[in-house]
């Protein structure tokens, strides 16, 4: 079941976005009005990428005239982003890819109806990166309303390797990023621990 909305602000262009590979929704803007499909869970199964599917095809037929555009998540592994590419070829319309990071600070700037160039701080666990790297924990800057798709990285947390072998493993969960972080930071610590030890006397206990 879809649900619409309302922008404080008409959107510059008609886009149907075909969302992201977790809790994946697709959503058609057309001026103030945004519709959202259901959510679809994690497209990791064939049911949650019909659903994908079926959800498009009606998100199409709600659209009052032509898209000027399809959206879709910046990894090109994505089933979101194979319906996506598939419909902008079918439809003769470019396919956009948007940085995860990017897409999250933008969707903000655009439901508070800020004009101007914002500078935003996104945590939303793993994403692929315009350097073809997993990102995570950005700071960037998003141009003014009109022109939000111009957008750079000031800052990030500090890389560090992730377990699960590929991005999509590891962006499965909550759990990588904070125990890789307490595995660098036990690896960084341990010489100064060992040290310590080694200055302190057993303590012998008296009953």
């Amino acid at each position: 079941m879809s649900h619409v909305a309302s922008l404080p602000k008409a959107a510059p262009a008609r886009v149907l976005a075909c969302g992201a590979y977790l809790k994946n929704t697709a959503c058609l803007i057309e001026g103030r009005r945004v519709v959202w499909s259901a959510s679809h869970g994690d497209l990791i199964n064939a049911a949650s990428r019909e659903a994908l599917d079926h959800s498009v095809e009606a998100l199409l037929g709600e659209a009052s005239g032509p898209l000027d555009a399809i959206a879709h998540d910046l990894h090109p592994d994505m089933h979101s982003s194979h319906v996506a590419c598939a419909l902008a070829d079918r439809l003769g319309i470019p396919a956009i890819a948007v940085q995860h990071h990017h897409a999250h600070i933008a969707v903000v700037q655009a439901e508070q109806g800020v004009e101007s160039a914002v500078i935003g701080l996104a945590l939303d666990g793993v994403g692929l990166g315009d350097d073809g790297g997993a990102w995570g924990g950005e700071v960037l800057w998003v141009d003014s309303y009109a022109s939000a798709q111009r957008w750079r990285r000031i800052d990030h947390l500090a890389s560090i390797l992730l377990a699960g072998g590929t991005l999509r493993r590891a962006s499965l969960g909550v759990w990588p990023p904070p125990c890789c972080m307490v595995s660098v930071a036990a690896t960084k610590l341990k010489p100064g621990l060992d040290r310590w030890s080694a200055r302190k006397q057993p303590v012998s206990c008296v009953r």
